[in-house]
């Protein structure tokens, strides 16, 4: 037996249901569920694997940030004469940023190709286990591109003031030893 409740005053209006029940049918037990306990209830594990991809994608993101840091510290250091070099003969803080930039632009764009076809294929498995499902659709592919835009601004802000720093030094320190 369903029955359509106004949530106003709910716990009254089932003490109500349960006074009748007993009143007219005293041999079987009422037991009560909500229709939106019923609907969510397959969905319960999703949403609890939502929340753990959420959490380790926010620590993923931070150790990768952390990697970036450590991977322009390393070539900034590696550089060192090279930036010296071309700070002598006259390269900006923006030239030198933007060499610093266009490996890491490389290496993200790399990366987005090996992990976007991978992640479409692992969502379309995915999505197989539902019966209302929606399809993979470009915009999606879209939506992708603009996260590959958000990981760079968060890589070129990672790796900014290392960079910067590197930049800002003075040639003449890094060619000393030559």
């Amino acid at each position: 037996c369903c029955v359509k409740l106004n949530s106003a005053n709910l716990p009254a209006t089932i003490k109500n249901i349960t006074q009748l029940w007993n009143k007219y049918f005293p041999d079987y037990i009422l037991q009560t569920t909500f229709l939106e306990t019923s609907i969510l209830k397959p969905y319960q594990r999703d949403m609890t694997t939502m929340t753990l991809i959420r959490f380790f994608s926010l620590v993923a993101i931070m150790i990768g940030c952390l990697g970036m840091y450590g991977l322009i510290r390393f070539l900034a250091s590696q550089k060192i004469k090279e930036i010296g070099v071309r700070k002598a003969y006259g390269a900006t803080v923006a030239q030198i940023l933007y060499l610093f930039g266009m490996e890491l632009l490389r290496l993200i764009t790399i990366s987005f190709f090996i992990a976007s076809p991978a992640s479409y294929y692992i969502m379309h498995l995915w999505l197989q286990n539902y019966a209302n499902r929606i399809d993979l659709n470009i915009s999606l592919i879209l939506l992708s591109l603009v996260a590959l835009g958000i990981t760079f601004l968060l890589a070129m802000f990672t790796i900014g003031y290392e960079s910067y720093k590197a930049a800002r030094k003075n040639p003449s320190l890094s060619l000393r030893s030559e």
